[in-house]
C-alpha cells in the first residue's frame, strides 16, 4: 500500500493535461461518487430494480464509504 489517504473526494479517473474547472481541479467523478455507481449497479443488478430508490441510494453511498474507510487503513 502506499502512504497516500484515499478520500472520497479524489478524482476516480485522473488524467494529465485535462481542462480543470475554477478550483484548478479535474472535472468528473470523484472515487466517492465512482463507488457509489458500482455499487448502486450491483444493487440494482440482483434486485431487479424493486424497492425504494432514496433507500437504493443510500445503501450505495454506505457501500462506498465503508470500502474508502478500509481503503484508508
Amino acid at each position: 500500500m502506499s502512504n497516500v489517504i484515499i478520500t472520497g473526494t479524489m478524482t476516480a479517473y485522473p488524467v494529465e493535461n485535462c481542462i480543470t474547472d475554477d478550483s484548478g481541479r479535474y472535472e468528473g467523478l470523484t472515487k466517492r461518487e465512482a463507488f457509489t455507481m458500482a455499487a448502486m449497479q450491483g444493487i440494482l443488478s440482483h434486485s431487479f430494480g424493486r424497492g425504494d430508490a432514496d433507500e437504493l441510494a443510500v445503501q450505495s453511498a454506505k457501500c462506498a464509504d465503508a470500502l474508502l474507510k478500509e481503503l484508508a487503513k
